[in-house]
């Protein structure tokens, strides 16, 4: 799979599990960011989710804002993914990218991933294959297989233009 597909497969979902706690096996964990970013952190996730009634993606925004602002990452990346996603934002590439490089700094290897595939496509962004593919190697060695994906899959590219893949 591309890392464009790779990055639509990868969705909405996987920010909110991460933000509900459950993280790719051996990724490193990102510091827990204070009671008032994690209960609006936690607020956003509901919100999402539609936990306590139908979901409402602006609320999650308004929430995850709030949180990401108050230092936590996961917070970043899903108000990353929702301007990415155009959910109760507008669809916005670059104010994706800002958020998901804000939790990227962070350390949040899935951040890293979805900039990389921004960074690689220009998406929103001007391209860099470069600091793509350093943050995707970041992001694959903190644990995180769909990185690795996107890294084995572009080397096998590059073995095919340069003919020497199978």
């Amino acid at each position: 799979m591309p890392p464009r597909a790779a990055l639509a497969a990868f969705g909405l979902v996987f920010g909110l599990a991460a933000s509900a706690g459950a993280q790719p096996q051996g990724q490193a964990q990102p510091a827990v960011p204070a009671a008032p970013a994690q209960a609006a952190l936690e607020r956003g996730v509901r919100a999402a989710l539609g936990r306590d009634g139908p979901a409402d993606f602006a609320a999650a925004a308004a929430a995850f804002r709030e949180a990401a602002e108050a230092g936590s990452p996961d917070a970043a990346f899903n108000l990353g993914e929702l301007y990415r996603a155009g959910k109760g934002v507008p669809q916005d590439t670059g104010q994706a990218a800002g958020w998901f490089a804000r939790a990227a700094e962070a350390g949040f290897a899935p951040a890293r991933f979805y900039l990389a595939v921004l960074l690689f496509n220009g998406a929103g962004v001007p391209r860099d294959q470069v600091r793509a593919i350093e943050l995707l190697q970041q992001a694959a060695g903190q644990g995180l297989p769909q990185a690795q994906k996107a890294l084995d899959e572009l080397h096998h590219a590059a073995e095919r233009m340069a003919g020497t893949g199978r």
